[in-house]
């Protein structure tokens, strides 16, 4: 569960100062105003170069940065701004007793932070020596100071303003095809700075080693999250070591899991994890996984029980290499479910393809994954989100296969609202509070059936059908199915249309999931 506080500045921050400084930079700026927001940092084992972020009372950020140490070497404080891209900025002070003021322009947004921290440098080469790198600072000064509500798990995850976009990585990283990049990996992930990663094929010592380059050479402070399923010696070397998913988060994810699939092939383990972050105020559970070889039979069981695990919670993402084909979508209308492919049931349960042009068939611009063939495997599926922008798909030589990468946010207008099936509205779901009811309605006389879908918080993870059969001249129609809601708990409804008599939903024709609660 999550809580939003405000902060407010210490006593310690309001009481710090600021020494008027000389160096390079934007040196000249006058101190007019008292400091209302301060916090220091200084390179690792001793404090010969320091770093301090101060806001004073006119709403500046000021970073200082001192030398304080005769040696050949010089100081320098890294800074990012969050919401900006590119590389971090620098700012350096050479000479013993040197101080350079830098004041960061433009002055923060509302809500954003400064990372920063401290560290020695070759100033003629201009060359960070990141390994005496002090412990990256995000001062809560800052969030303070623009009033920002910062969501904090009660967990005690380091807290951290809300956005309302995020962006998601999905990356197989190849270390069953023998690829080990560490520092090819981390530098990807760096230059485009998603705010979840999740990586499939992962040997953990590989994964530590790229979250250790994200935080010592980008200054990108990611969570790290294990979700391993065995023990392996080949592509994780020897000794043996856990190999499987990770993910590595920006925001503070909780509720963290991993769980090994019930049905597995005996040549290697499979598994799914999941966390939970927050978007804007809603809840999020993505999770993460790498599905059976493509000739092997327990991927469809396997993304059966994938399906049922996201009913958790209404509004997710699946990133993974699902060893998949788009059209493995497709609907066959007349198989039992445990014949279709494997994807059916991902579709079924209300997720997209982040890439329109992927859902349920290869339509042109499906953007491919894998160098060495025409092929898509990996994927980012959305539930009660939508895309911002076209998904990337870079070119890579550190895998085999490229990662995708996305942005998502909240959907609007899909809270508390009628659901139509897709492309029309031929049959029309409407989920009422007062009583808790769900109205299907037939608008149209076309020989089909209207059909409502739910699942409702607590009461398993299967979906309930609800037929309305009666036509649309009929005095039944809607049909008014009566439910049994908790308050607070949620409901989460789509419309489809069907074959009434043999009791056959047409999924292909399942409109977007909407969701209420009661």
């Amino acid at each position: 569960m999550l809580k939003v506080v405000t902060r407010a500045p210490s006593v310690v921050a309001m009481v710090a100062a600021v020494v008027a400084t000389m160096g390079v930079g934007n040196s000249a700026v006058a101190e007019t105003n008292p400091v209302i927001a301060a916090a220091k940092v200084c390179n690792i084992g001793s404090c010969s170069a320091e770093a301090t972020l101060t806001v004073d009372g006119a709403g500046r950020e000021i970073l200082t940065v001192s030398d304080n140490h005769a040696d050949d070497s010089s100081a320098v404080a890294v800074y990012w701004v969050e919401g900006r891209t590119g590389p971090p900025t620098y700012v350096w002070a050479h000479g013993n007793g040197t101080k350079t003021r830098h004041q960061i322009e433009p002055d923060v947004p509302a809500g954003k932070y400064v990372k920063f921290r401290a560290c020695i440098g070759e100033y003629g080469a201009r060359q960070v020596l990141w390994d005496t790198c002090g412990e990256t600072q995000q001062p809560a000064g800052v969030a303070a100071r623009h009033d920002a509500p910062v969501l904090t798990p009660e967990s005690g995850t380091t807290a951290q303003a809300a956005a309302d976009k995020v962006k998601v990585m999905s990356w197989n990283l190849g270390a069953g095809a023998n690829f080990q990049e560490i520092d090819g990996w981390a530098d990807t992930i760096a230059a485009h700075r998603p705010d979840v990663v999740g990586v499939q094929e992962a040997c953990k010592t590989d994964i530590d080693g790229v979250e250790k380059r994200l935080r010592d050479k980008h200054g990108l402070d990611y969570q790290l999250e294990y979700g391993m399923v065995e023990s392996k010696p080949g592509p994780c070397g020897f000794p043996t070591t856990d190999f499987g998913q990770a993910m590595l988060s920006l925001r503070p994810m909780t509720d963290v899991k991993m769980v090994r699939y019930q049905v597995q092939n005996p040549d290697e383990k499979r598994g799914y994890m999941y966390g939970t972050i927050n978007v804007d105020g809603g809840l999020v559970r993505v999770f993460n996984t790498h599905l059976e070889e493509p000739s092997k039979p327990e991927k469809t069981a396997q993304a059966k029980e994938l399906a049922e695990a996201t009913m958790s919670m209404p509004r997710a993402l699946v990133l993974g290499d699902l060893n998949a084909q788009p059209e493995d979508g497709r609907e066959t209308t007349y198989l039992p479910p445990d014949q279709q492919t494997h994807l059916v049931p991902l579709f079924n349960a209300g997720f997209r393809d982040i890439d329109r042009n992927c859902n349920r068939n290869r339509n042109p611009g499906c953007l491919q994954t894998r160098d060495n063939s025409p092929s898509k495997y990996d994927y980012i599926f959305m539930r009660l989100l939508t895309e911002t922008a076209r998904p990337a798909v870079p070119d890579t030589t550190f895998s085999d296969h490229r990662p995708v990468i996305g942005t998502v946010e909240l959907s609007p207008g899909w809270e508390d609202a009628a659901a139509c099936n897709y492309n029309s509205c031929v049959a029309k779901v409407t989920f009422k509070h007062d009583g808790e009811h769900l109205l299907v309605e037939d608008t149209n006389a076309n020989g089909l059936s209207a059909v409502g879908v739910y699942w409702v918080q607590g009461k398993g993870r299967q979906h309930t059908v609800v037929w309305n059969s009666h036509g649309h001249d009929s005095p039944k129609n809607p049909v008014d199915e009566n439910l049994t809601i908790a308050e607070g708990q949620w409901i989460m409804y789509r419309s489809c249309s069907g074959h009434g008599g043999a009791k056959i939903v047409f999924w292909d024709t399942c409109g977007n999931v909407h969701f209420a609660f009661a």
